[in-house]
């Protein structure tokens, strides 16, 4: 067993166990089909995406700066700086995330106490970008 299957393994246990856990859908802007699906957990706020058969895993967390838009914060990926040209989505939360093969993923989104929902957007290193829902799941 390789360490870096071990630990994506620790990752994903440790979301089933950190008590509140929030779902994210990744939506194809093209086709409008569901495409991706993972979880983040309140506690640690560690997050887990899987997308093409492969699992993105990193972290979100609130700007201190406010809002952001996606096309600044994705442009520190390495192949994405010239990609998030038509990219408009600006959000108060952030998601930094890899693969082990050390591919990544960013979005950005907004979510509300009062709904228990959010919404934004994510772009993947190779520019490929997607509509992001985050749903509050089970209370553990």
């Amino acid at each position: 067993m390789s360490i870096q299957f071990l630990k994506k393994s620790a990752v994903v246990g440790l979301l089933a166990l950190t008590g509140c856990a929030y779902n994210l859908t990744l939506t194809s802007n093209l086709t409008g089909e569901n495409v991706a699906t993972g979880t983040a957990s309140k506690y640690g706020k560690l997050i887990s995406i899987t997308l093409d058969r492969q699992i993105y895993s990193g972290h979100y967390a609130r700007s201190a700066q406010g809002p952001v838009s996606l096309a600044s914060f994705a442009a520190s990926m390495p192949t994405a700086a010239g990609v998030v040209v038509g990219v408009n989505a600006v959000g108060t939360e952030t998601i930094a995330a890899s693969t082990a093969n050390n591919d990544e993923l960013r979005c950005v989104f907004n979510y509300s106490q009062d709904t228990q929902q959010g919404t934004g957007q994510c772009i993947t290193q190779g520019g490929r970008v997607f509509a992001l829902t985050v749903k509050k799941g089970i209370q553990l």
